[in-house]
């Protein structure tokens, strides 16, 4: 079996991601492939959101465990600045 990631179009111009699968088999001595094609938007949209989650989950994880461990105050603040701007993708610099 061959399956497979894709984009394809709907009736309205949208882009979708699809999976392809596709299987090979012998009938009557002929080599034939059958198919389907099914949308994963849900499932690519659920494992996006898991994603953040665990992203956020860790960038908190991080604040909680400067603000713990740093004995000044600046130094827990740069940490935890630190892996905010990390987690938003910002430059430290820009906030």
């Amino acid at each position: 079996m061959c399956e497979r990631e894709l984009q394809g179009r709907r009736k309205d111009g949208a882009l979708i991601p699809l999976e392809l699968n596709v299987v090979e088999f012998m009938l009557g001595g002929e080599r034939k492939f059958i198919g389907s094609m099914r949308d994963i938007t849900q499932r690519k949209k659920a494992k996006e959101e898991a994603r953040r989650a665990a992203d956020s989950q860790a960038m908190l994880q991080a604040v909680a465990q400067a603000a713990s461990q740093a004995q000044p105050f600046k130094v827990a603040l740069e940490a935890g600045l630190a892996a905010v701007c990390g987690y938003t993708g910002w430059h430290v610099g820009h906030v």
